[in-house]
């Protein structure tokens, strides 16, 4: 399986969820790039926080990304937006270039367009787990398994991690379940080639170019 990676917003030094980071990863050798999204009187713009100030416009990604071959994975940031996020990149000729993270609801999943297209969050599918992940606490393997068992009952197939939570155990224990991993924030070379080498699903990277770069020289 060839690892997909995809370039974190503000990656290499670019400014986050701008379109000067936008354009740069665009052909930084990325297959993918993450955006921040928040809803707006007016459609959706992108920022890590809320803001009332001056951002770039979702429908603006799209339009750049338009016919690249690089998708987008929209990190919502609010539950329930899911459905006008699709309906926007549907409008905008994107749709099959759409990836979903972040804040996406147990009722969104259910819908076949959001779950084949979305990357969950586990602290999105276990919301009791969200604080705990906050805290950097560990889960248990109990929670990990209780997990497994709500990705197996909603059919999703893609688990999103943070890459310290992501053992090689883990890895395994969710390929026996027909779940693929998606890994981030992984920055670090040695991280890197631990993951490429365990052949999880996704890598998230400030460092699109190094890890890049390994995948060549793995060959996965």
């Amino acid at each position: 399986m060839h690892t997909m990676i995809t370039a974190h917003s503000g990656c290499e030094g670019r400014p986050d969820n701008s379109l000067e980071y936008v354009q740069y990863a665009l052909h930084c050798g990325a297959d993918a790039l993450e955006v921040d999204v928040h809803p707006k009187d007016d459609g959706f713009y992108i920022s890590h926080d809320p803001s009332d100030g001056a951002h770039p416009d979702l429908k603006d990604v799209f339009s750049l990304i338009r016919g690249s071959g690089v998708k987008v994975n929209c990190d919502l940031k609010h539950p329930g937006i899911e459905h006008a996020v699709l309906t926007l990149a549907q409008a905008c000729g994107v749709d099959e270039q759409l990836i979903f993270s972040g804040s996406v609801s147990l009722e969104a999943i259910q819908d076949p367009a959001i779950r084949c297209r979305t990357f969950w969050n586990i602290e999105s599918a276990m919301p009791t787990l969200y604080a705990q992940c906050e805290a950097g606490i560990p889960l248990t393997e109990e929670q990990i398994r209780a997990a497994i068992s709500l990705y197996r009952r909603c059919g999703v197939q893609i688990v999103n991690l943070y890459y310290g939570l992501c053992t090689q155990e883990r890895i395994a224990l969710l390929r026996e379940n027909g779940i693929l991993a998606s890994v981030w924030t992984v920055n670090d070379v040695s991280c890197a080639r631990q993951f490429l080498d365990a052949g999880v699903y996704n890598i998230t990277t400030r460092q699109p170019v190094m890890v890049c770069g390994l995948r060549k020289e793995t060959g996965v």
